[in-house]
């Protein structure tokens, strides 16, 4: 059974599926991997001020808790109260039972 983790660094206060920095949150829509190649669809909705970047990274794992490769997207110009959807994909995930995906930045 695959696990599906979302957090945010030292600023993940809520369920395991929705975190937030400062007034972003990220939630993980949808994950697939086909063969080595992992892509998850996240959402970032903002409820703060206007940011010009968000960053998501996505870190898979295998049953031994072995990280097997980070994906990076990102979100550009989200206004205030804007939802957008964006995509991490990494080669290399043979083996994935974990996703734990995590707001790095929103400046």
């Amino acid at each position: 059974m695959r696990r599906i983790f979302v957090s945010a660094l030292r600023f993940c206060l809520a369920a395991p599926t929705l975190c937030q920095a400062a007034g972003v949150a990220t939630r993980l829509e949808k994950m697939t991997q086909d063969g080595g190649r992992m892509r998850a669809e996240f959402s970032v909705t903002n409820s703060g001020v206007a940011v010009s970047t968000v960053v998501v990274k996505c870190t898979m794992f295998d049953k031994d808790q072995r990280p097997l490769g980070t994906a990076t997207g990102r979100i550009l110009n989200l206004s205030a109260g804007e939802r957008d959807i964006g995509v991490a994909t990494t080669a290399h995930a043979i083996g994935m039972e974990e996703v734990r995906c995590r707001v790095e930045g929103a400046y």
